[in-house]
């Protein structure tokens, strides 16, 4: 348990605590071992480097790339917190670290590109 979910109960009453759930949820997100970032960050490295031949403007894929990973450790959180593996092995590790990162990518790319074609179709209807 974390410093600051053993604590809240100090700080805030309990009125207040069940719209702030949330901080508890960014906290435990802060936690991941570096490890796993770096794995992560790496991967979707990677797969920023084959987009950003698809762009029409490929230094576009700095905003991409962050996107990209946030979605990759999301799906991480959410795999840990489903309790799919146990991070203590180190194939069950990487399996899903790679599943994490692919789901990630897939989504944010879609999430990106759905974004772009609702943005270029709202452009044509003005002129």
């Amino acid at each position: 348990m974390s410093f600051f979910s053993q604590h809240v109960d100090n700080f805030l009453p309990m009125d207040w605590l069940l719209p702030m759930v949330w901080l508890l949820q960014i906290d435990w997100l802060l936690q991941i071992d570096w490890q796993t970032i770096a794995a992560l960050a790496l991967i979707c490295a990677v797969a920023a480097f084959f987009i950003k031949d698809c762009l029409d403007h490929p230094p576009f894929v700095m905003f991409i790339y962050p996107c990209l990973l946030i979605f990759s450790i999301l799906a991480q959180y959410f795999f840990l917190q489903a309790g799919l593996f146990t991070p203590k092995k180190l194939d069950q590790w990487l399996t899903w670290t790679l599943l994490a990162s692919a789901c990630g990518t897939l989504f944010g790319t879609g999430l990106l590109a759905a974004v772009a074609i609702v943005r270029d179709r709202s452009g044509n209807r003005r002129v």
